[in-house]
């Protein structure tokens, strides 16, 4: 039980925050998009422009969530003729 919860527990955000040392970048970028929330959402000030800029900002600095990975696969040309979808497909890495 207490390795199934230790487990869980490197599996987290959290952990990585804590263990790669990630707090100068994400976590003040993470404060930083709390505070344009609470603008927007507590002080209505420009809701409709600091909400989505501030959820973004979240998603991209979320540590494990693998925005700024290298692609998994691909999109290669099969065959010269640009006009037809099909002569593109996908390949693994």
């Amino acid at each position: 039980m207490i390795q199934a919860m230790l487990d869980f527990w490197a599996s987290t955000g959290f952990y990585a925050l804590v263990e790669n040392m990630m707090w100068g970048g994400n976590v003040l970028m993470i404060g930083i998009s709390c505070f344009l929330l609470y603008l927007a959402i507590v002080k209505e000030f420009e809701p409709l422009l600091l909400v989505p800029i501030a959820f973004g900002m979240m998603l991209t600095n979320l540590p494990l969530a693998g925005l700024m990975a290298d692609p998994l696969m691909k999109l290669v040309e099969l065959t010269p003729d640009l006009h037809d979808i099909r002569t593109f497909t996908w390949i693994q890495l």
